[in-house]
């Protein structure tokens, strides 16, 4: 069989999907991307990113998004358009084990089609805008971790510890539980193959990228400041999303 044909029908199959069935699929479609389907591309932010300053610098943010989240897009739609699988939602291709194969096109479209989906998040997840946790989030997070107290310093200790690249992620399991993860490199909570699966409703860039031309490798220093910034009533009302359709 051809290898092209080969990979669209392993990906388009019903046994590519670990996570969720197939029904849900569209249901799941992140509303934070900048686009649904090929072809990919920068999501529209909602903020100008100076406003981050001088807490977090312009330049950083500018060449985060300009640069390397654009290329994620790039990458992604250049594989897809290759391999023949414009037709797959973002979703569809982060679920699948085909992820996994060894070939080099494989690795190429699980890093892209990551890294695109990963800082999609991340945008949608931070804002420069005076945004107070709402108490019903409060009560949530309590509800799973103890206290809000309990959930920061398991978020922070998470970050803290963790080695490398990657991301750190709340994640809502198919348990109904949250839980705080982190996956290497560009990897997300949906791959079927990173060991703390489920849906991600909040997640932060741990890559030296994200930090280091303001906060050296002083990476607790960047956290407690991203943290200030995380728009918390987006985190509850993705939340909300997720719950409805799981």
């Amino acid at each position: 069989m051809h290898r092209r044909k080969f990979i669209q029908n392993l990906l388009l199959s019903a046994g590519a999907f670990s996570l969720f069935p197939l029904a849900n699929l569209e249901a799941q479609r992140p509303s934070f991307c900048g686009a649904e389907h090929f072809p990919y591309q920068l999501p529209p932010l909602k903020y100008g990113l100076v406003n981050f300053e001088p807490f977090l610098d312009f330049l950083s943010l500018e060449v985060h998004y300009y640069q390397i989240h654009k290329n994620y897009a790039r990458q992604l739609n250049e594989v897809l358009e290759h391999l023949g699988l414009q037709d797959l939602s973002i979703e569809q291709i982060l679920k699948s084990r085909v992820l996994e194969g060894k070939i080099a096109e494989y690795a190429v479209l699980k890093n892209a089609a990551g890294g695109y989906y990963n800082h999609c998040m991340f945008w949608d997840t931070i804002t420069p805008f005076s945004n107070p946790v709402p108490s019903r989030w409060r009560d949530i997070i309590s509800l799973h971790f103890g206290s809000w107290d309990l959930f920061e310093q398991q978020f922070f200790e998470r970050a803290h510890n963790w080695v490398g690249s990657g991301w750190i992620w709340l994640v809502k399991q198919s348990t109904g539980n949250l839980i705080i993860t982190c996956t290497h490199d560009e990897d997300n909570p949906l791959m079927p193959f990173v060991p703390e699966q489920g849906i991600p409703v909040l997640g932060i860039d741990l890559w030296e990228h994200s930090y280091y031309s303001h906060f050296l490798d002083q990476r607790n220093k960047y956290i407690t400041v991203i943290w200030n910034y995380i728009d918390w009533q987006n985190v509850l009302s993705r939340y909300g999303q997720v719950f409805s359709y799981t």
